[in-house]
């Protein structure tokens, strides 16, 4: 059963709206323009979550909508995405975020934060590359659990550029997110798991960033 609300335009929606993006402003105020990928994307949920976006969820457009993800991220492998002693393509990095963990696992150092975040970059590309097959299970009624699961995951690659300077291809690459936030509905849990988790990534991105200051 969907347990979000019926969309109808009040006037508490606008309030609403423009509370978020006062918040949203003054983050990228305290911490950098980098957190406004998070930010906005819980924006986007919230109004996934009202309903406004329903009409892209239904029938041909949300398939479209989806294809176009899929593309979009398949688009963002081949562009220059970070700078390390030179530009790095998006396939290059996605291979580092998924042979690195394996390299400090294979060197015992298993207690790093960072495992983590990169356990949820892989799991976050391993579901987009899994969008034909999530369109097939919409298009036959199913694949909830794997909307909701893309949809909590495409936080940690919103994180990245929090404190870090990024390429064209790194954009893109969080587009094709977008995009698909755009197509699938969500309810109440999974926008209430995209804040609590924009929330701990962003205080650990801020960590990070103080350690690696001092």
């Amino acid at each position: 059963m969907n347990d979000r609300p019926y969309w109808q335009f009040r006037l508490s929606h606008l309030f609403y709206l423009t509370t978020l993006s006062a918040v949203a402003a003054a983050i990228a105020v305290a911490f950098g323009p980098g957190s406004l990928l998070i930010s906005n994307g819980l924006i986007v949920a919230w109004l996934n979550w009202c309903g406004a976006l329903e009409p892209l969820q239904r029938g041909q457009r949300q398939m479209i909508l989806l294809g176009l993800a899929w593309n979009v991220f398949l688009v963002s492998l081949a562009l220059p995405s970070v700078h390390v002693f030179g530009p790095v393509a998006g396939w290059g990095a996605a291979w580092w975020a998924f042979i690195g963990p394996l390299e400090e696992i294979r060197k015992g150092e298993i207690q790093k934060p960072a495992l983590l975040w990169y356990l949820g970059i892989n799991l976050a590309n391993a579901l987009i590359v899994l969008l034909p097959l999530l369109m097939w299970r919409l298009r036959r009624g199913g694949g909830q659990w794997l909307s909701a699961a893309l949809c909590l995951a495409m936080i940690f690659p919103w994180s990245v550029g929090w404190q870090t300077s990024m390429l064209p291809g790194y954009y893109v690459w969080c587009a094709g997110f977008y995009l698909a936030l755009l197509a699938l509905p969500i309810r109440t849990n999974t926008l209430a798991g995209m804040a609590v988790l924009a929330a701990v990534m962003g205080v650990a991105s801020e960590w990070n960033y103080l350690l690696a200051s001092n």
